[in-house]
């Protein structure tokens, strides 16, 4: 099962975001421990350099995850086949897909939250997990920038961030209750499954 292909995939690439997200985290240790805004000398240049850095390796270590959910999904997929139970083990999306698997899949018991990952169901859930997923990162944000509004020249940056962050959640939420309801819509207004 550890040297599957999926499994192989999955912890290569966990291995790559943690080696990038680590040198990142050390050059922005640097930068927070030396930055001084007001020096133009040498030192400040090579920081803001790293702060480059840093944020292309983010980046890099946040496309790689991206594309590590996807295999995610196909390696919970593959490994199905494999081990009896599988699709079902990640209960954390479970409690998304209670309310609304039985419109979906039409089946009153089949709460399996990666198979409305599939073809048969339209991919409807790509809909509805990246929706709350960035709906949840956003309200993260809001939250996690306040923290920041006491440092001095920050006051009005991070009110604008947070205000942005804020106004973003709630139009994803927005997105999630209607791609969540879509198939409970169709249900009453046609009088059945689609």
């Amino acid at each position: 099962m550890l040297l599957n292909s999926w499994s192989l995939a999955l912890s290569l690439s966990g291995l790559l975001v943690i080696f990038l997200l680590a040198v990142a985290a050390r050059s922005t240790l640097r930068v927070i421990r030396h930055w001084n805004p007001a020096s133009d000398d040498g030192l400040q240049v090579d920081l803001e350099s790293e702060i480059w850095l840093s944020s292309t390796l983010v980046a890099y270590a946040l496309a790689i995850q991206i594309t590590g959910l996807v295999l995610f999904v196909m390696a919970a997929d593959s490994f199905a086949e494999v081990l009896s139970g599988a699709m079902c083990a990640t209960g954390a999306l479970l409690a998304v897909t209670v309310a609304i698997s039985s419109y979906i899949y039409a089946i009153p018991f089949h709460n399996c939250p990666f198979c409305i990952l599939q073809p048969e169901y339209g991919y409807i859930s790509f809909a509805i997990y990246g929706t709350l997923l960035t709906a949840v990162f956003f309200g993260l944000v809001a939250t996690l920038a306040g923290l920041f509004r006491g440092y001095p020249g920050l006051a009005a940056p991070v009110a604008d961030l947070r205000q942005g962050a804020l106004v973003s959640s709630l139009a994803l939420l927005l997105l999630f209750a209607l791609f969540s309801s879509f198939h409970f819509i169709c249900y009453l207004l046609l009088g059945g499954e689609m």
